[in-house]
């Protein structure tokens, strides 16, 4: 009900939703190794299942995705803090070939069967790979998770700049007009898209209204590197403490808990 509740609205507001099918034919220009059964995410599976579909070197596959270590230190903050008696909803800001988003879109399927993830991004190139979207949604059917995610085509704030081409999406303000669909509904958002710290800043902000209480923040790349580049690290460091509670980082990855 609520998937087709937002499908609904957003589909008014002009959006592209994306349902997942087993094969894509509009895709056809990637090859699609035959998926025998329904499997569990695996990370290195994975990552060889892109390296077979060559969508790029998988050193940018690698470096532009949440390393495995990384989601494996989620793992305790989800089961001290998820329920598993309601389906879960969870919002994924920037997807890049879709490691994370389909990890937690696994991890919440296995808590209940009926979680779904909503996902942002607006397909832009990175890393030197071009349409990452199609990479995503081969990702997401080969481990069988074409129920459990809703993909929106599109910015979480405004226009970004981007690589050559952003090819041609223009809708903006997602996280905006997600609010007034769904404010309040969300277990888990991450936020691993645009990583200017001002940009960035504008999305907490957001996200906030649309977590539940004690909801989750995944924040990707505070660290002295992005610091360096951008302040990145500043955001989760000095986040509001009227609003959040900083529950712990690896050194890549920072988890704040709406208050």
């Amino acid at each position: 009900m609520l998937k087709e509740l937002i499908n609904s609205n957003l589909k008014k507001m002009g959006y592209k939703v994306v349902r997942l099918k087993a094969y894509l034919s509009d895709f056809d220009d990637f090859p699609f190794p035959v998926r025998e059964n329904e499997q569990r995410f695996d990370y290195e599976k994975a990552i060889q299942f892109l390296i077979a579909l060559n969508v790029g070197q998988e050193a940018a596959i690698r470096l532009g995705s949440i390393p495995e270590k990384s989601l494996r230190y989620l793992e305790s903050t989800f089961r001290e803090y998820l329920g598993s008696e309601k389906p879960l909803m969870g919002l994924h800001v920037g997807n890049f070939v879709g490691i994370s988003l389909v990890w937690a879109a696994d991890r919440f399927k296995r808590i209940h069967r009926d979680s779904v993830m909503v996902s942002i991004d607006p397909n832009m190139s990175h890393r030197g790979i071009s349409y990452p979207a199609k990479a995503v949604e081969k990702l997401a059917n080969y481990f069988g998770l074409q129920k459990n995610i809703m993909f929106l085509l599109g910015y979480s704030v405004e226009r970004a700049s981007c690589e050559a081409s952003c090819q041609g999406v223009s809708f903006e303000n997602t996280l905006a007009n997600l609010i007034v669909l769904t404010e309040g509904k969300y277990d888990v958002a991450f936020i691993d898209g645009n990583h200017e710290a001002a940009y960035v800043s504008r999305e907490l902000d957001s996200i906030f209204r649309l977590l539940k209480p004690s909801g989750l923040v995944i924040m990707d790349d505070v660290d002295e590197y992005w610091q360096a580049k951008t302040g990145l690290k500043d955001i989760y460091d000095k986040a509001d403490e009227g609003k959040f509670d900083k529950e712990g980082t690896d050194g890549r990855i920072g988890v704040l808990r709406k208050k």
